[in-house]
């Protein structure tokens, strides 16, 4: 069984796989994201030498729309209340 899950960011400099590495490290240094040798912002989240996942680091293109973001921000505004007028900020 596996899972995709997305995260947005909006942060101010743009979120690498360098900086997610560094990021988990300062947590704990059992944590290590390996670079994909033909994509710069790809790779593989390992702790303690097991695999835990596939990490891509994509950044939208303001000028073309993305579905899935589309999809999700319906998905937040149909479910209402407080949290998601945060989320929609």
């Amino acid at each position: 069984m596996g899972y995709y899950m997305r995260f947005i960011s909006t942060s101010a400099p743009s979120l690498t796989i360098d900086s997610i590495s560094k990021g988990l490290q300062a947590i704990d240094q059992s944590y290590s994201v390996s670079k994909v040798a033909d994509d710069e912002q790809a790779g593989t989240l390992q702790y303690n030498g097991s695999v835990y996942g596939e990490l891509e680091v994509c950044h939208l293109d303001p000028e073309e729309p993305d579905e899935e973001l589309e999809e999700l921000m319906e998905d937040v505004e149909s479910a209402g209340g407080e949290a998601s007028e945060l989320v929609l900020q």
